[in-house]
């Protein structure tokens, strides 16, 4: 078993999910965005109680309180440099006093007869081994109407990050120390970033996510979270929402699971890349074979991250995800990507200003899913 995100955190006292504050209006503007997305609109938060897991520093949190008013939100945060920085980060911020508890803890190891009104559990449930058992234990969390926020990820919305992340953690490969691996990669990627709209977080704490996350497991994918949760929870919304639904509300007969679930399948290709709205759909078998090839190269960039596979392999693997795709922007992304990949083998010096779409290029790795208890 590898080690898991948490001790990687503690290890090396980690706390993710730091906000701008001097862009705090936008931060706002970006979660009322995902809420409407997700079906919740922001009247919801007023006078509800709220259960957040893994807060970090609190920033999608603290609007909870002060902007839209909920009663008590309770944080399970095990992470003792995140629990220190939420907790500054609250009194600094005129968080309503009694409003919140900070509890040093797991939800596995959270112990409460409470139900709450909504439940989160952003930004790390999907890389979770135990997964599964996590959403088992939420319903014990809930009661009858209750909203559930969760995020996913599949390997094709993770494909370009898991690429850039075997290239970066190649490069490093020979470096001592974590936090200089993380400056010399900082260098190299706030280009990049700067590049991403709506990029809100330092560069150095999308580094330690994205390069050295731990992410060994099988992931929880949107398809697999509807699954799982299909016959005690109605979905609410998605972000990115690729889901439509055409059926009155008579039609009383209509399975809207099976049909999202068919949904997915056939739309999952466009969380290749951020930025890119086009509604496009293929077939489940077109999008079976370019997960195929996609599992395929990320297997051989965990080996690369491994030292056990060669940057020889990974080149093929992405020349098959390239005769798998019709997106135009992949395409020309693999073409970089396989340009930076020969140089790296070589030892030459990358010129990072020559590759435009391998710089401007990010998938949608993370996707947003919102249930209702029924």
């Amino acid at each position: 078993m590898g080690e898991s995100a948490l001790e990687y955190y503690r290890k090396n006292a980690i706390s993710t999910g730091h906000g701008v504050d001097a862009e705090w209006d936008k931060h706002i503007a970006r979660r009322r965005k995902l809420y409407r997305q997700l079906g919740i609109p922001t009247l919801a938060f007023k006078g509800s109680n709220v259960l957040e897991i893994g807060p970090g520093d609190g920033h999608n949190a603290l609007p909870l309180l002060t902007e839209w008013h909920a009663a008590h939100i309770d944080l399970l945060e095990p992470n003792e440099t995140a629990r220190r920085e939420l907790q500054e980060k609250f009194r600094r911020e005129n968080a309503p006093s009694g409003s919140y508890t900070v509890y040093p803890v797991a939800l596995e190891e959270y112990q409460t007869s409470k139900k709450y009104d909504i439940v989160i559990a952003e930004g790390f449930l999907q890389y979770e081994e135990n997964w599964r058992e996590c959403l088992s234990m939420i319903v014990k969390l809930t009661h009858e109407d209750s909203v559930v926020i969760v995020t996913c990820t599949d390997e094709i919305s993770y494909y370009v990050e898991k690429m850039k992340r075997a290239v970066m953690q190649y490069m490093v490969r020979d470096v001592e120390g974590h936090e200089k691996k993380i400056r010399i990669l900082a260098e190299i990627m706030k280009p990049q970033l700067s590049m991403l709209k709506g990029m809100s977080r330092a560069v150095e704490d999308w580094i330690e996510d994205q390069f050295f996350y731990p992410m060994g497991f099988e992931l929880m994918t949107l398809g697999k979270a509807i699954d799982y949760y299909g016959n005690q929870f109605d979905v609410l919304g998605a972000s990115q929402n690729i889901f439509v639904d055409y059926s009155w509300y008579k039609d009383f007969e209509y399975d809207y699971i099976a049909s999202y679930r068919r949904q997915y399948d056939e739309k999952k290709h466009m969380f290749l890349v951020a930025g890119d709205d086009r509604e496009a759909v293929r077939t489940a078998e077109e999008n079976r074979r370019l997960e195929e090839a996609v599992t395929y190269a990320n297997i051989a960039a965990r080996k690369i991250e491994e030292e056990q596979g060669n940057i020889s392999e990974l080149a093929e693997a992405v020349i098959a995800v390239t005769e798998s795709t019709v997106n135009p922007i992949i395409i020309e992304f693999n073409s970089e990507l396989i340009e930076i990949i020969e140089k790296l083998e070589k030892k030459e010096v990358v010129d990072w200003t020559k590759y435009e779409t391998y710089m401007k290029c990010f998938g949608k790795a993370i996707q947003y899913l919102s249930f209702m208890k029924k």
